[in-house]
């Protein structure tokens, strides 16, 4: 279920230095250029990156990654984040992260440019550097989101130097219109004029969350809304089938998997169409997190076994003792994969004991919208409300939900467009339907693999965190095998 993100067209706003109320001589723009390569002998390496496009990012000081964002063509240009500087992206962590904007603050490691003499500008805009001296690469979303060099995405990564003028106006006569993008300057650490915040429709404070919030009403929506783009009848492509959550933030949320979505909502009755145009003036926000109390949950890779509890906070279970305290003999059937792409929406906490499990309902679920999970300034949950597509968390079905599908069936073999197994891939259509429409939406059932089995496939992987190659391998038939595993 977690598509393309779109970007959100940003209202520019561009700080212009006033040359004739500061008297200082026009600037100098040097030839300042930024690239992602394969080296960066004779320049400044701001990050590294895992490839030129759909990448993790890590800081410069790493050594995993073998591309460059490399910058260079200025005298005493450097990658510090003290003095005349500026801070072209935070990463979510050293090594493996994703990205965010600099005027975002979920994320600790930053990534910046800086001078020796003079000033640092990074802005964000979208389509294009225009107005700027170079691009330095594009990221998928503002925040959580992948990198690439400056063609991979939209949503660009801009930068100038400036080694003339080393005070920033902030008078009337230096506010100017741009053409499209975010701005935040770097600036001498004692500079003698302080840039303002440059308030760009992020930011937690009240009016901030208040101002995104009305955009959402001029839009026809309200907070707790659920939306998706109408569907573009390619079944190709992934955008389309993202369900947003629209939270007390102003922002929309994606859910990264069905499995989440289900924890929070019995069905898709609720979801609402937006447009493209109106969809992208909802900045996106953290992705939608296990309701508390709902199930066991584990990562692809990591053998712990962890209960949800509230605000992403995911606690490993001591012992198989204390996970029958919990959960009873069956705790295992209640286990739900997490891509390990997701693993930094979560915070680890410390281990649940039996002696904890046993004197408490670890299960119990307080929140009744994903809202209360993130830490909105003002937000309390309003608790069991009428307009909830279901007001209480959906419990696993007593009986099984297939027609066709044996109760012991697992998925054992390859499936893809050469495959034979007719019956197998019966029981994929029957399986895939059941998931609906946004993972299948033609629910045929002929034991033919054809195109949009295929294509069912891959949105199945995308929602899963799996490679979308449209075949049915270990890592697919793992993931359907423990969907079927929920209901046995």
């Amino acid at each position: 279920m977690r598509g393309e993100r779109c970007i959100k067209r940003f209202l520019s706003v561009i700080f212009l230095v006033t040359l004739g109320g500061l008297g200082l001589v026009r600037p100098s723009f040097a030839a300042f250029v930024c690239a992602v390569s394969d080296s960066c002998a004779t320049g400044v390496t701001v990050m590294r990156l895992w490839n030129v496009a759909g990448s993790h990012a890590e800081m410069s000081t790493q050594a995993n990654y073998p591309k460059y964002v490399c910058c260079s063509g200025v005298d005493g240009l450097g990658n510090s984040c003290t003095g005349n500087h500026a801070v072209v992206a935070r990463l979510s962590s050293a090594t493996n992260a994703h990205v965010e904007t600099n005027a975002s603050s979920d994320y600790a490691n930053l990534t910046c440019l800086s001078l020796n003499s003079g000033t640092v500008t990074v802005g964000y805009q979208s389509g294009n550097c225009n107005g700027f001296q170079t691009t330095v690469a594009s990221i998928s979303a503002q925040s959580n989101a992948h990198i690439g060099d400056g063609s991979a995405y939209t949503l660009k990564i801009c930068a100038s130097v400036d080694q003339t003028a080393t005070v920033v106006d902030t008078g009337g006569g230096g506010l100017g219109s741009g053409n499209g993008g975010i701005l935040a300057h770097g600036y001498a650490e004692t500079p003698t004029t302080t840039p303002p915040f440059l308030d760009n429709g992020l930011g937690n404070d009240a009016a901030s969350i208040d101002a995104r919030v009305a955009t959402l009403a001029s839009l026809g929506f309200e907070i707790h809304d659920l939306v998706k783009l109408p569907d573009d009848g390619n079944p190709l492509t992934q955008q389309d089938s993202t369900v947003y959550y629209l939270g007390a933030d102003g922002r929309r949320h994606a859910f990264p998997n069905p499995s989440m979505y289900f924890s929070w909502y019995c069905d898709f009755s609720n979801v609402r169409i937006i447009s493209a145009t109106a969809l992208a003036q909802i900045p996106l926000g953290r992705n939608i997190v296990y309701r508390p109390g709902i199930r066991l949950v584990k990562f692809q890779t990591d053998p712990k076994v962890y209960l949800v509890q509230a605000s992403g906070l995911l606690r490993p279970l001591a012992d198989e003792a204390t996970a029958r305290a919990i959960a009873g003999s069956d705790w295992n059937k209640l286990v739900a994969d997490i891509s390990d792409a997701f693993y930094l929406d979560y915070a680890i906490g410390t281990p649940i004991t039996l002696a904890e499990a046993s004197s408490q309902d670890p299960y119990l679920s307080v929140h009744e919208y994903p809202s209360a999970e993130m830490g909105i300034l003002g937000y309390v949950d309003p608790g069991a409300v009428p307009s909830l597509v279901c007001t209480a968390p959906p419990a696993p079905p007593s009986s099984w939900p297939f027609s066709h599908i044996p109760k012991t069936f697992s998925f054992a073999h390859q499936l893809d467009q050469t495959s034979t197994f007719n019956t197998d891939i019966r029981y994929l259509q029957e399986l895939l339907t059941f998931l609906g429409p946004n993972i299948y939406p033609e629910a045929q059932v002929t034991g033919n693999f054809g195109v949009a089995t295929t294509a069912a496939v891959k949105r199945f992987q995308k929602a899963h965190g799996l490679t979308q190659n449209g075949i049915v391998g270990s890592g697919t038939r793992q993931a359907l095998n423990s969907i079927l595993d929920t209901y046995r």
